[in-house]
């Protein structure tokens, strides 16, 4: 593994992400949001974390953590939902894989550079 961290870092970091999830977001395909993580028991942040470290030291995230679901979404309510060009798509993903995100991203992001030109999406 290129980085290791300790312990109680992950565990931390695993928490504060957790408290930082956006309440009140469409439930992801396994129907678990990010109010089932902030108001489930303590012991939930440990299990999360020794589930990301399982990920991370064996390199492998399960398929269902990376499942996505694509929604279609009308852009203009007035306009013609007939037309492909009123829609756009949104993924919805699971809180797990929000969450592993957040976590790997506060873990590296000291190790992180962009450019100063990078800006938009």
């Amino acid at each position: 593994m290129w980085f290791i961290f300790s312990y109680a870092n992950k565990f931390v970091c695993t928490h504060v992400t957790v408290i930082q999830l956006k309440c009140g977001k469409a439930a992801g395909p396994d129907g678990l949001t990010a109010e089932h993580l902030k108001y489930a028991h303590a012991a939930l942040t440990v299990h999360l974390k020794l589930f990301m470290c399982l990920m991370l030291s064996y390199g492998y995230v399960p398929e269902a953590v990376g499942f996505g679901l694509i929604v279609p979404l009308v852009k203009d309510k007035l306009g013609d939902h007939n037309k492909v060009e009123n829609y756009r798509g949104i993924t919805l993903t699971p809180v797990i894989s929000k969450l592993f995100e957040s976590v790997i991203l506060q873990l590296t992001e000291n190790r992180l550079q962009t450019d100063d030109l990078q800006f938009g999406f």
